[in-house]
């Protein structure tokens, strides 16, 4: 069996964000599926869309529809890797809303970051670029860039299991 030791290391806005995971090669990372039909996106929001942290996400699927188009478009024959990222997106959404809310609900938030970067490590050709471009889309105003600098800030210094797969 391969084990790869999987360094990732984010800057972005001046935050530093260093985790460290072993991992198993146990499939291949490309997994092709039919292209996203545009008619299954939601609109996109625009300006209206950077109004507020929560931005617009007139789906209700826990990811922003700016957010959602721009996954979409980075891998438009690649469901595995939409799925992988929405689920990145949509953990670091609700860390955004809980960082200013519920320190309990932001610790199980980070939880779920790792776990969801995790599984980009096993579902995108390029985890370490797929991770940051997540990030960049997610935080692209001021406010949203202050609120993923406090959640790196709340990250800091905590340790996150996991289970070590053989």
């Amino acid at each position: 069996m391969k084990y790869y030791q999987l360094f990732s290391f984010t800057i972005l806005f001046g935050i530093n964000l260093l985790s460290t995971n072993l991992v198993m090669a146990q499939e291949p990372l490309i997994v092709q599926s039919e292209p996203v039909n545009d008619n299954e996106l939601p609109p996109d929001p625009g300006k209206k869309g950077l109004q507020t942290i929560e931005g617009i996400d007139s789906d209700n699927d826990g990811v922003r529809d700016d957010v959602e188009i721009a996954i979409a478009k980075r891998y438009p024959s690649n469901e595995k890797a939409r799925s992988a990222l929405r689920k990145f997106a949509k953990s670091l959404q609700r860390a955004f809303i809980a960082q200013n809310n519920n320190q309990q609900q932001l610790r199980s938030c980070l939880s779920e970051i790792v776990a969801a970067s995790d599984h980009i490590t096993f579902s995108t050709p390029n985890p370490r670029e797929d991770i940051l471009f997540i990030e960049m889309v997610m935080a692209n105003t001021k406010e949203r860039s202050e609120i993923y600098r406090d959640v790196n800030a709340a990250a800091s210094g905590q340790f996150f299991g996991g289970e070590l797969q053989e």
